[in-house]
């Protein structure tokens, strides 16, 4: 698959296993021709009459690149593709194309929860590789909206919620683009108009929430969160469903807010931001707590995405841009994101050297080692290499993985929900006295939990704790005798 006259160190490089630090879960069940074309592409409506969606580069490049993974020769026709798929049957179908993509850990958003989607957990298990939770902040607002009495409740639930939720996640995402734009208000709201604003939330709390001033309420409480927890923060930008107004989705409108981070240390992760890209690279490269990724960008436009990935290397410093694939539905879209991620680099990079602006030797800064790097260690993940798929080397067909390597123990699909949804309504009725929340606060003398994320030098060094007040000195007894009371 990659070129032949690559240098070795970038071919190593590009074969290393990756991190997909962001994705969604996968249908777990068979799908008819009609359920999976409305998974290909962003409308999800069905293709006008006398057309089919697999009329497009992320069509194309299923049958291209998928086929081979289910034992079918490139190219074959739609109908045939999805028969061979009826006939493996979903699970061995996600086992197959997961384990191809070459990816050792899936960092799964599990803002879209559903029965019928694999949990983070079953992610890992069918992929043989670790797998963790990235937290949709605007999910945790809808849970504690519909359990709220009052404005104060629903301030401090909020807080606590998102604690606990951070507590066992590797980051934090908004989705703030499609609810109110990238142009919100940078600032903190002031207290008495959070209160307001959540008083009438409260009214219709069923209702999706694009009230700004929440949200940027919801956005600050979680920036306290990841502050405390070194955790970075997601934000969609750019490419999305037709739910988005794209001319509010541009990275750069949110550069206020990104200015203001700059003190605080949280590490902001760009996703997807086609066609804003060049903003994007621009942003991680004046400020040092940017991170950029093209995401979907990569499946969606398919055989262009070469030039993407070429165009975002014009000015994006080479440790800053990650690898994920956005996969949601179909494993199909991981392992296409693997694959064009890998094939834009090779174009990318082999460029470069040819033209002798490249190194034909990969310093440990360039971006083939840092796709593989940046993302294991601001995780915490372990970097130990499992072997590429054969289909990226152009080696004999691997033999699959058996399915319960690397397996975490699966999770029973809404059960975590109504475990929230009971832990978020015993928090409001012990809170509702409280007037402050206290997300993001630590207990004094306590320090700071070990950074996930790179660029952790630039976050403030935990005070030392306070010396303990000395033991109270033992009570000594009185010298004189007892005297023994006389009887009544």
């Amino acid at each position: 698959m990659l070129p032949v006259d690559l240098p070795d160190a970038v071919r190593d490089a590009l074969l290393a296993p990756l991190v997909d630090h962001h994705c969604h879960g996968v249908r777990r069940d068979d799908l008819s021709r009609a359920q999976f074309e409305l998974l290909i592409g962003e409308s999800r409506t069905p293709a006008p009459p006398g057309t089919t969606h697999f009329d497009t580069p992320l069509g194309a490049a299923i049958r291209r690149w998928c086929a081979p993974v289910l034992d079918l020769e490139p190219h074959v026709a739609p109908a045939v593709y999805l028969g061979r798929r009826q006939e493996l049957g979903a699970g061995e179908v996600n086992r197959r194309l997961l384990q191809a993509s070459g990816v050792v850990a899936f960092l799964v958003d599990t803002g879209l929860e559903a029965p019928d989607l694999l949990s983070a957990a079953e992610m890992g298990r069918h992929g043989g590789a670790a797998a963790d939770e990235i937290v949709r902040l605007e999910q945790v607002e809808q849970d504690i909206a519909d359990t709220a009495a009052v404005a104060v409740d629903y301030m401090d639930s909020l807080g606590e919620e998102l604690v606990a939720r951070a507590a066992r996640a590797v980051g934090l995402k908004s989705i703030i683009a499609y609810r109110c734009g990238l142009d919100f208000d940078p600032s903190r709201p002031s207290r008495g108009s959070v209160i307001a604003a959540a008083n009438r939330r409260l009214s219709d709390p069923r209702e999706r929430l694009v009230d700004p001033i929440l949200l940027r309420h919801l956005l600050w409480t979680a920036v306290d969160v990841a502050r405390d927890r070194a955790l970075p923060i997601q934000f969609h930008t750019g490419y999305g469903d037709a739910d988005l107004d794209m001319s509010r989705a541009d990275p750069a409108q949110m550069t206020g807010f990104i200015r203001a981070l700059q003190p605080l240390g949280i590490p902001v992760v760009l996703l997807h931001c086609y066609p804003f890209h060049r903003q994007a690279a621009y942003l991680a490269s004046v400020f040092p707590h940017v991170y950029v990724d093209v995401g979907l960008t990569l499946t969606h436009t398919a055989a262009g995405s070469a030039r993407i990935l070429d165009e975002l290397l014009e000015l994006v410093p080479f440790h800053k841009q990650l690898f994920s694939s956005d996969c949601y539905g179909l494993a199909e879209g991981c392992h296409l994101g693997a694959v064009y991620f890998r094939l834009g680099m090779a174009g990318a990079l082999g460029r470069r050297v040819e033209s002798g602006s490249g190194a034909r030797q990969t310093p440990p800064a360039s971006p083939t080692w840092r796709a593989r790097a940046t993302p294991a260690a601001s995780t915490g993940f372990d970097r130990s290499r499992r072997p590429v798929p054969a289909d990226f080397r152009g080696d004999a067909p691997a033999p699959a993985r058996a399915p319960g390597a690397a397996a975490r123990s699966p999770e029973t699909p809404g059960r975590r929900s109504a475990d929230r949804r009971t832990r978020i309504r015993t928090a409001g009725r012990s809170s509702r006295r409280r007037r402050g929340s206290t997300a993001g606060r630590r207990r004094p003398g306590t320090a700071r939990p070990p950074p996930r994320w790179p660029h952790a030098a630039t976050v403030p060094a935990p005070r030392a704790p306070a010396p303990a007040d000395p033991p109270p000195a033992p009570r000594r007894r009185s010298a004189r005798p007892r005297v023994a009371r006389p009887p009544a």
